[in-house]
């Protein structure tokens, strides 16, 4: 066989290992983490409980960072990957943040459920781009009263780009209903104007309860769309409210509302639809 056919086999064989060892963004799959491992990892094995009731449970925070970070390390993952919480009760202590393109995800919002044990903080705070919240129930411990605490918040500033998120299936209320969120959602967008505040953002069955400020802020938001959300049993006069506001550098563009069971409040906004209120 003539030299120049080998070294072309050659060349062949080097291209064909690299494209299997190095594939595309689109041939990357995502990586699944379960939090009980996670859990497991982080206190060891039978040194962590779930929630069975007001105070109790181990703080899944750090757990949960921890595969938020083991996701984003792992090679050619570009931040894909999802963390399964099952169908158990939780206790959540201190913030989780940073997602970047990763999904925190349970079986329904009536089966997988975080108990928020914090009465002046934020559960889940988005400030990079991707990533999201699916089919959880998201509530406030009983006992906890009126509280400062934030149930979802995306902010977007200079350096914080919460855009291209997603959320499906949230039931967001209290345990008992004798504790309130300030705002049960909030998105502020109005410090980030180049490009304007916080943008494409999906919003699918969502119930927001015992909120005592309001139930949805959008600040800021350009093009979010809510399908199916619901406001309900809040305490205050716009508490079971979504207000659409922002600045004058930063208002709230082209969001649409569909199929949504709350009072509506514009603020300086433009380009807002609203569908079957």
């Amino acid at each position: 066989m003539p030299r120049w056919v080998l070294n072309v086999l050659r060349c062949s064989l080097a291209v064909a290992l690299f494209a299997c060892a190095a594939p595309s963004v689109a041939q990357q799959s995502s990586y699944v983490l379960d939090l009980r491992t996670l859990m497991d990892n982080h206190y060891g094995a039978g040194n962590w409980s779930y929630y069975t009731g007001q105070g109790t449970g181990t703080d899944i925070g750090p757990a949960l960072q921890d595969g938020i970070s083991q996701i984003q390390a792992i090679p050619f993952s570009n931040r894909a990957g999802e963390i399964d919480v099952g169908p158990f009760s939780w206790s959540l202590k201190t913030q989780v943040s940073d997602f970047g393109g990763i999904i925190v995800r349970g079986v329904t919002s009536s089966r997988s459920v975080i108990v928020f044990q914090n009465a002046g903080a934020v559960a889940f705070y988005f400030k990079t781009v991707g990533g999201g919240l699916r089919h959880l129930a998201i509530l406030l411990d009983s006992g906890l009263g009126d509280t400062l605490s934030m149930a979802v918040l995306l902010a977007g500033n200079a350096t914080s780009q919460p855009d291209q998120t997603e959320f499906e299936d949230l039931y967001i209320s209290a345990v008992g209903g004798l504790a309130y969120w300030w705002d049960a959602v909030h998105v502020d967008g109005t410090a980030r104007t180049a490009p304007i505040g916080a943008r494409v953002v999906t919003w699918k069955n969502i119930q927001t309860f015992n909120a005592r400020n309001l139930s949805v802020y959008l600040g800021g938001a350009i093009k979010h769309t809510f399908e199916n959300l619901g406001c309900y049993t809040g305490k205050g006069p716009y508490a079971n409210t979504i207000m659409i506001s922002g600045t004058a550098a930063a208002p709230s563009i082209n969001n649409t509302l569909i199929s949504v069971t709350c009072g509506v409040v514009h603020g300086n906004d433009a380009g807002t639809s609203i569908y079957g209120n």
